[in-house]
This record gives C-alpha cells, structure tokens and sequence, in this order.
C-alpha cells in the first residue's frame, strides 16, 4: 500500500486535515472514491480523487487522440503499424517531461472528470487536473447548493 509523506502536523496555517490525507492515501492506493469538492486558491474544483499515475494515462490517450487525427497522421503513408509506431513516438515526446508520477512523491491531490468555477470566469472542464494539498482551504464531498439572490 502506497502513502503520501505528508503529514497532518504543522501550524495551523500549514497543517493539512488528517481526512483528506486518509482519501489522498485512498486515491493512491486505486480505492474508489468519491466525488470531492475543494476550495483552492479561489477556485471551487470538483473531481473524483483518483491515482497518480493516471494523469500519465490519460495525458498519453489524449495525445494519442490529437495527433492520430491530424492532418499530418491522415497523410502517413504506410502500414498501421509503423503509423502507430510513429504516434507513439510523438506521445513519448509530450509526456515524457512529466516524469514519472510515484505515490508518495508529492502531497498532490488527482482528479478526474474534473470541473473548475474560477472566480468571474465561465466553468472549465478538464479530464484530469492535479490540485497541491497545500492550496486546499476547505473541501467537502456533501455537494452544495448555490445561492442566486442578490
């Protein structure tokens, strides 16, 4: 079983809540979890809490997308497999300055099917974000209703 290093000692300011660590560990780990809503540096992001090594994943299938539907891809000509070899390649040389993405080696909070209120902005919606436990201010997983009066 994997666990972030990160401890829920410190000042107020910098500790971090003892139950969001236990569902970062959960994520980690490959547990299901459940949708979370965090307050982070102004913005309100929902997402489901999942792996690391998932934003990897997902960032090589997207790439993998994008480019095996370029023009460039469309006008290769030769057999599937050196035109899948040559994607590949391509996805290699966008994710590989991620690194690789260890549990444990950062206090980062994965999401996935990801949404974004930034403050006097429209929602964005992203399929994977990564959130720094120490940006959280509060988080919840109740959902919440807003309230629209003036």
């Amino acid at each position: 079983m994997c666990c972030v290093t990160v401890t829920a000692e410190g000042t107020p300011d910098t500790a971090v809540d003892p139950a969001l660590l236990h569902l970062l560990n959960a994520a980690e780990s490959g547990n299901d979890c459940p949708v979370i809503y965090l307050l982070a540096g102004g913005w309100l992001i929902q997402g489901t809490p999942v792996a690391s090594r998932v934003l990897l994943v997902d960032t090589q299938n997207y790439f993998y997308e994008q480019i095996s539907q370029s023009r460039e891809a469309r006008k290769f000509r030769g057999s599937p497999a050196e035109k899948d070899a040559v994607i590949r390649a391509a996805v290699a040389s966008n994710v590989t300055p991620i690194g690789q993405l260890e549990p444990g080696v950062s206090a980062v909070f994965t999401l996935a099917s990801a949404s974004a209120y930034p403050p006097g902005a429209p929602m964005i919606h992203m399929r994977v974000v990564r959130v720094p436990l120490t940006t959280i201010v509060a988080w919840w997983i109740t959902g919440f209703a807003a309230d629209n009066s003036p």
